[in-house]
């Protein structure tokens, strides 16, 4: 129970940009397609929506949304992100083809816990 009220208090301080209202956080993100082990001990899949984040429990769910173009994915995160000045989160090159930034490789995305 410790652990689950840690982990849910990690992840409410990771997004403590969050918009009351709504839910959700402004956060910057890029895309990875290496293959190999994640931290989480899972093979990468370049073909399944997956995040990589410093902090973040593995296995929480997040919808990503492209404010440019408002598409949308689920993500969940099975990696841990690696140290990117300036970046919160790695995708999958899945991610990044569905939400529509392969091009810019760096954008601006809607961040929602949905579990």
């Amino acid at each position: 129970m410790f652990r689950r009220l840690a982990s849910a208090l990690l992840l409410a301080l990771t997004l403590s940009m969050t918009s009351a209202a709504r839910g959700d956080a402004l956060v910057v993100a890029s895309y990875y397609n290496q293959p190999g082990i994640t931290a989480s001990g899972e093979r990468f899949n370049p073909n399944v929506c997956t995040a990589a984040h410093k902090r973040v429990p593995f296995n929480t769910v997040i919808k990503f949304t492209n404010l440019k173009n408002n598409k949308s994915v689920n993500a969940r995160v099975n990696d841990r992100f690696p140290q990117t000045k300036g970046r919160d989160y790695d995708l999958s090159i899945q991610c990044a083809k569905k939400l529509g930034f392969i091009k810019q490789g760096v954008i601006h995305l809607r961040a929602q816990i949905v579990k």
